[in-house]
């Protein structure tokens, strides 16, 4: 049962934790989740789809909802970089209040792990002492983050990204280009790759990067066409490191050996080699937050075609 079907269930059955922990990497659905939920539990006449239940979106509750002025809920904006003490105080007093309309009254913390220290002592107070028909929605990307405390008192829901045949099926109507998509990229394509995958231009601008860079691997193309796309694309660099993995793929894995000759005629030292400048080339560019973007592009470039040539 997945994660909607399982808190449905718990919610016919008015069995719900009154705290509820939704963690997981970035693009795996967290938000999604917790808004689904909030508009559940603001619902006056909830609808059966399949397995899961969904808000009816035509109730009084419900229209309050999508304009931003149902009530009963809360979503925790901090005003600054993190979650203060002050602003858990406001979800607390929130909270005590009696709801107006509804049944429950809820809170949702996106970005939890920005909480302070004080502000997670606060939460905690009551997260022990919860008052009754009010829901904590707590969403993070790293619950490391979290007071293990805090952590403890919650009932954990642990989202995991689509990734391969799964994710291609789910954006493949809003991109058909996506059914000539080869064999490679669709087994090993994940949450990090929607930018290409969702929209059919910047997919358009990865097959041609992907070409310029196979055509000076094999030595078949003009070197400048690819500069003046790693130079001129933001996502250039992660795509040159996910081509090169793949093609390293492609040599390990028999079943790809063949697609392997068709499109790469290195060997592995020299895949390696490129791989690593590109992995290097990246690290700089996260690590250093004033780095000289164009410089470490430039290297990079020059870098690829020495390897090439030697």
């Amino acid at each position: 049962m997945n994660h909607q079907g399982l808190l449905s269930q718990q919610y016919s059955q008015k069995r719900l934790p009154h705290a509820i922990l939704i963690t997981g990497p970035i693009g795996s659905g967290k938000h999604d989740l917790a808004v689904w939920l909030t508009e559940l539990l603001a619902c006056r006449d909830p609808q059966q789809g399949g397995s899961s239940l969904t808000a009816c979106g035509h109730c009084k509750n419900c229209l309050l909802t999508k304009s931003q002025s149902y009530p009963d809920h809360l979503t925790l904006v901090s005003h600054t970089a993190s979650i203060g003490v002050d602003d858990i105080r406001h979800s607390n007093q929130f909270l005590e209040k009696t709801a107006h309309i509804g049944q429950y009254k809820t809170v949702m913390i996106p970005n939890a792990d920005a909480m302070t220290i004080a502000a997670s002592n606060a939460l905690l107070k009551t997260l022990e002492e919860p008052t009754s028909d009010s829901i904590i929605i707590i969403i993070t990307h790293d619950i490391e983050q979290l007071l293990p405390t805090v952590v403890s008192r919650c009932r954990i829901i642990t989202m995991q990204p689509l990734a391969g045949q799964q994710l291609i099926e789910q954006v493949m109507e809003q991109n058909k280009a996506l059914e000539t998509i080869d064999d490679l990229e669709k087994e090993f394509v994940n949450i990090s790759h929607v930018s290409e995958l969702k929209n059919q231009e910047t997919y358009a601008d990865f097959q041609q990067l992907k070409q310029s860079y196979l055509d000076l691997i094999n030595q078949n193309g003009s070197s400048d066409v690819l500069y003046e796309q790693l130079m001129n694309n933001e996502h250039a660099l992660r795509w040159l490191e996910k081509i090169t993995c793949n093609l390293q793929r492609a040599q390990h894995l028999p079943k790809y050996s063949k697609l392997s000759q068709n499109h790469c005629k290195l060997s592995t030292s020299v895949l390696n080699q490129l791989f690593d400048v590109i992995i290097k080339a990246n690290r700089t560019l996260k690590q250093y937050a004033q780095v000289n973007r164009q410089m470490v592009l430039e290297q990079l470039y020059f870098n690829l075609i020495k390897i090439l040539k030697s």
